[in-house]
């Protein structure tokens, strides 16, 4: 738009004519006065700006700065910056890419300055992620004097239906509106499967993700299950600390650190219960949101107070969802055989270092090993939500009623505020979070499933919606929070007893 004009509406049942014509006509008013004044005024060209960019070539990619110059992405005065979606996410992320000779920098878990800031340059109509983001970014910037350095602010784009697809766009021209130099978005495209840069790339940022995905289950058991939390919390962090270095420096000694992990967060934080009698809840919705810790004011914590582990939906689960899709014909871009033999060499590595990883940190005695199926996961929401309907609620819909009651004694949607995917997700789970429905989709799919015994098929599955802005939560929320609690004891106080029963009958 520039600085031509601009009127927003937002119109509803309530509204009166009165105010909206008055908006019409005076928008009416300025859009003349600016054709008047435009005609008249002489444009002074100013200093040309000319942003940065990241240029695919193909398995490789380039920075070209504003000035014009190519510099490969490995050069030393590129700075990868690889923002806080998660804490452990983004250390993990950019230490897979300085194992690779890139600089990358992880910056630090998000606060409310940066959202802060985040406000500063948006309109508030956005959602969080992108609110955050624009903050990250912005206050890096502010708060770093750049010498020479370009550069490349890592965030991700795609297609869904989801705004996560504005993301680059928006950033991109924020860039150009403050005539920011030297700095480029380094976009990974989700329909694309986020690959990028080179196979080693893909191969250690799955590491990052799958190890990241791993050990946010383990700080969530410590958080439930520890005897001294804060203590548990010390030795996490610095062993985590430890785990990070290795990775950046010393990639071919991993397992051996992954192994000293385990041992010494056994060895040092003692839990009240074994992992095995852990009470889980799951923790689905849209991905930024359910890993950052301030977006979702650090729910895992609230959860472990109470004796919970809030398990987080992997990272890697959205990655093997896609690549699902992907098989079935569904958003699929045009692709090269090398394109395609990537994504399936990725397939079968994620599997097998899931199971590599989770059978060491298994060791700590804060993690289950509980092999999920992305496949049928979507079978249980297949009858409600086609697969071309791709999205977080298909996700959520099918775990709630594959492993609700199972698995997990309650079901966390979370999301930013006003997200699209998170009140569908919203408004297909709630009327089907009984055992009754779940019992109904588990024999369409030739599923043996009886109801608990003591139950019937109107008890309900905890199920909970939480749309986030950043901001602490009112106190409509506490109190739904509250609630759930209650629900979720009594469901895991069935599941404990019912779990008793069919032992004693074997």
């Amino acid at each position: 738009m520039g600085n031509k004009p601009s009127l927003t509406l937002e119109l509803d049942q309530h509204t009166a004519d009165a105010g909206i014509n008055t908006r019409i006509d005076a928008f009416i008013d300025v859009v003349k006065n600016f054709r008047s004044m435009s005609k008249q005024r002489v444009i002074l060209n100013g200093e040309d700006f000319h942003a940065a960019e990241i240029i695919n070539k193909g398995i490789s990619s380039v920075f070209k700065d504003s000035e014009g110059n190519e510099l490969d992405l490995k050069d030393p005065r590129v700075q990868i910056i690889v923002p806080a979606i998660g804490d452990m996410a983004a250390a993990l992320f950019a230490a897979s890419l300085k194992s690779l000779g890139y600089n990358a920098i992880a910056l630090g878990e998000m606060d409310p300055l940066i959202l802060e800031s985040g406000h500063k340059y948006t309109s508030g109509k956005e959602c969080l992620p992108i609110i955050l983001l624009t903050g990250s970014l912005m206050t890096f910037i502010q708060q770093h004097k750049m010498n020479g350095e370009r550069l490349a602010f890592m965030n991700i784009g795609g297609t869904s239906a989801c705004r996560v697809a504005q993301y680059p766009g928006f950033l991109t021209e924020l860039v150009h509106t403050e005539k920011i130099k030297n700095v480029a978005m380094f976009t990974l495209i989700s329909q694309e499967g986020y690959i990028g840069l080179s196979q080693g790339f893909l191969k250690r940022s799955m590491d990052a993700i799958i190890l990241n995905d791993i050990l946010e289950d383990v700080r969530s058991g410590i958080l439930a299950n520890a005897i001294d939390c804060e203590k548990g919390l010390e030795v996490f962090y610095s062993e985590f600390n430890q785990l990070v270095e290795i990775f950046s420096n010393d990639y071919g000694n991993l397992q051996k650190g992954l192994k000293k992990f385990s041992s010494n967060i056994s060895a040092k934080v003692p839990h009240k219960i074994p992992v095995t009698e852990s009470r889980y809840i799951a923790l689905t919705g849209e991905i930024f949101i359910r890993h950052n810790q301030f977006a979702h004011k650090w729910l895992n914590h609230y959860f472990g107070k109470r004796g919970f582990v809030l398990k987080d939906a992997y990272i890697s689960e959205w990655v093997k969802y896609l690549d699902y899709a992907w098989r079935k014909g569904v958003d699929r871009p045009k692709f090269t055989f090398i394109e395609a033999i990537s994504r399936l060499i990725r397939e079968q590595y994620i599997t097998f270092m899931e199971y590599k990883i989770q059978k060491i940190l298994e060791e700590t005695g804060y993690f289950k090993r509980h092999k999920t199926s992305v496949v049928n996961i979507i079978k249980h929401s297949l009858h409600i939500l086609p697969l071309e309907s791709t999205g977080e609620p298909a996700l959520t819909l099918g775990t709630a009623l594959a492993e609700g009651y199972e698995q997990y004694c309650g079901i966390i949607n979370i999301g930013p505020f006003g997200c699209l995917q998170t009140r569908i997700g919203e408004a297909i789970c709630s009327p089907n979070m009984t055992l009754g429905k779940k019992k109904k989709v588990k024999h369409n799919l030739n599923i043996a499933y009886n109801i608990p015994y003591g139950l019937n098929e109107d008890t309900d599955i905890p199920f909970l919606t939480i749309e986030c802005d950043g901001k602490l939560f009112p106190q409509i929320i506490e109190s739904r929070l509250e609630t759930f609690i209650v629900q979720a004891e009594r469901t895991a106080s069935r599941m404990k007893k019912n779990y008793r029963r069919e032992l004693s009958l074997k």
